[in-house]
């Protein structure tokens, strides 16, 4: 026998779903099934994981494709790290010939930011007519309705999942509609706090290609600019969540991969007196950018995680080639106890350069991240190979004569030296360098 909050429950869901007025964004949700489970259900079949792309699996994470979901994204760069365990963990997930609480279990606790509200919306895309959504929302949903305490129990997240669909799949009888409706209708009994995992538009956003290609154009930062690559036709404020998931990530790694920290905090680890990562030697210049990163991280990194944003272009544009400017900076900052900019600006100036070395040094630049062959370089600095031998030998001993660089890598900590498949010698300027040339005005 069903409890009279069940009841009571089935009436609410019912008087939302035959209201006229329904919300807007929900109808927009229940209209966008067939055509989101024709995309994405194929993909998600477990016959076809092994075929699963990158740009397929991001693609899912994002309200503008799967019409229903907008927090899904925010952990998608550590999601997509390692598509090989990605791959495995939905496969776990996904075979149905393991019990439900064992493999969901199994299956989130692989990999970093695969929770609960895209384990199981993958779940009903893949299984729409077996598996409920189990978010901040419905779960919000069901606490507000009174069946959460009274349905829902289980030692582990895997057991109450097990719990909770078998209440959604009841729900969904006794109302005679599909899972994804059912799911939508949450939003409906849902107060404002809670509405975490779900965004629902009143209206599908347009993107506007040429918009994010011409803000593409003015990005530096390598890895920026291949991920923000990869959404040529989203609308601005996912191109803003993207960038903002690749500065922390950027950041993070930089610091320490395995930190646990985020946002601000993360920075002001970083950052603070005695902290891993060092800018200057001058307190006041830290402090500063400490400052610099925090407020990026807050006003720029933190709304489009949280909501959904109409950016004008020059607002965005402004952003993004802020964030880049930060992450470009990043590359030259030092880790405590490594080699600084500034040690290389003393060796720059501690006696007059030759003018060879200042000509390796401008060609260097010049060539960036793409570096340049040896023997097109010492064309270029009409040199022989033996010549050229021989100014980077030179240039060597004075960083190994330099106090504070002895015996660290001579030539190496300056420029990238790597051999081509071509078996030529590829030389590639270091960030430190550049940095080191910009701030002494030499290039």
């Amino acid at each position: 026998m069903k409890s009279k909050n069940y009841d009571l429950a089935i009436g609410k869901f019912q008087k939302i779903l035959k209201d006229p007025e329904m919300k807007q964004g929900m109808r927009y949700v229940i209209e966008s099934r067939d055509a989101v489970l024709a995309r994405y259900h194929p993909i998600f079949n477990v016959e076809n994981l092994d075929a699963l792309s990158e740009d397929e699996f991001r693609s899912f994470l994002y309200f503008e494709n799967n019409r229903h979901w907008s927090g899904l994204y925010r952990h998608v760069t550590s999601l997509c790290e390692d598509m090989g365990a990605l791959r495995e963990s939905l496969s776990i997930l996904l075979d149905t010939s393991q019990p439900l609480a064992k493999r969901y279990d199994e299956a989130v606790s692989r990999i970093h930011g695969f929770g609960k509200a895209l384990a199981t919306a993958i779940l009903m895309v893949a299984y729409p007519n077996q598996y409920g959504v189990w978010n901040n929302t419905s779960e919000g949903a069901l606490r507000t309705v009174g069946l959460w305490g009274e349905y829902v129990r289980g030692r582990t997240p895997g057991q109450q999942y097990e719990q909770i669909n078998k209440l959604l799949i009841s729900l969904v009888d006794d109302l005679r509609i599909d899972l994804w409706t059912l799911d939508a209708l949450m939003w409906g009994v849902t107060s404002e706090e809670e509405e975490e995992d779900q965004t629902l538009a009143s209206h599908p956003v347009e993107a506007n290609e040429d918009v994010t290609k011409s803000i593409l154009n003015v990005i530096q930062h390598s890895e920026l600019k291949a991920r923000l690559a990869k959404l040529t036709m989203a609308p601005l404020d996912t191109v803003m969540r993207e960038a903002g998931v690749v500065f922390e990530h950027h950041f993070r790694n930089k610091v320490d991969p395995n930190s646990t920290k985020h946002g601000v905090d993360l920075i002001a680890d970083a950052l603070k007196p005695g902290g891993k990562l060092v800018f200057s030697a001058h307190s006041g210049e830290q402090a500063g950018v400490m400052l610099l990163y925090q407020g990026a991280m807050q006003f720029i990194r933190n709304p489009p995680m949280h909501k959904i944003i109409d950016y004008p272009e020059s607002m965005a544009q402004q952003f993004l080639r802020l964030i880049d400017a930060l992450m470009m900076l990043l590359d030259h900052a030092a880790m405590a106890g490594e080699i600084t900019v500034d040690d290389i600006r003393f060796m720059l100036r501690r006696k007059p350069l030759r003018s060879n070395h200042l000509a390796l040094f401008r060609i260097l630049s010049k060539a960036g991240t793409a570096g340049i062959e040896g023997n097109t370089l010492a064309e270029a600095m009409k040199l022989t190979p033996q010549q050229l031998s021989g100014v980077l030998g030179s240039l060597g001993g004075r960083i190994n004569h330099t106090d504070g660089l002895e015996d660290k890598g001579a030539i190496l900590i300056v420029v990238d030296i790597t051999e081509t498949n071509s078996g030529e010698w590829l030389y590639t300027i270091r960030p430190i360098l550049q940095k080191a040339l910009e701030e002494e005005g030499l290039i």
